[in-house]
């Protein structure tokens, strides 16, 4: 249903755009195809996960999420800033490690 609504929403900006989109889907088919396909199932995957443990440990071991990002942004994107990002990448895995210990 998000998905569907997502879709919806943004139709009119794609429709708008709609040389800039299929110039987009020519360039860069396979990397549009691998996060359509995976973002749902990460979105799966963290509910099923949700079944199994508690949702105190889930949702925050989700955030390890941004670590992945940071790291891509600087190494992949040469985005810069490695020093602030990963200060910020280790406080985020110690608040995800304090709350699985305080368990």
């Amino acid at each position: 249903m998000g998905i569907a609504l997502r879709a919806l929403f943004l139709l009119p900006f794609a429709v708008a755009g709609r040389q800039e989109v299929a110039q987009a889907l020519r360039d860069d088919w396979r990397p549009i195809l691998v996060v359509a396909a995976l973002s749902p199932l990460a979105y799966m995957l963290a509910l099923y996960a949700m079944k199994l443990a508690p949702v105190s440990l889930v949702a925050p071991a989700r955030e390890i999420s941004m670590l992945i990002a940071a790291f891509i942004g600087v190494r992949l994107l040469g985005e810069g800033e490695l020093i602030r990002r990963l200060i910020g990448a280790t406080l985020i895995a110690c608040g995800v490690g304090a709350l699985a210990l305080a368990r």
